[in-house]
């Protein structure tokens, strides 16, 4: 549990007014995480060994094979806006 003179020292590190009501209830959630970090340090994890991972890790990937590149009338049908073979975006420099 987080003592009162604790928390008044985090909340001045965070520039916070440890006075102010609305702080009560962060205090009070910051209790419940500490009480569950001491809980699950409590697990006795001795006989795991320090290499296990839940998860084998591995890389998802496709192989990057070529292919048949897209023609104009293709690009066209997916672009947002498409005018004369090229792409119509927004102009960005306003003129006079």
């Amino acid at each position: 549990m987080l003592s009162e003179d604790e928390f008044t020292d985090l909340s001045r590190l965070a520039r916070l007014d440890p006075a102010d009501p609305g702080l009560q209830g962060i205090r009070q959630d910051f209790n419940k995480i500490l009480d569950y970090v001491n809980h699950i340090n409590e697990v006795d994890t001795a006989a795991v060994d320090a290499s296990y991972s839940r998860d084998e890790t591995r890389n998802a990937t496709r192989k990057d094979l070529a292919g048949e590149p897209l023609g104009p009338h293709a690009i066209g049908k997916i672009a947002p806006r498409w005018e004369a073979g090229h792409f119509v975006v927004p102009g960005a420099i306003e003129s006079e």
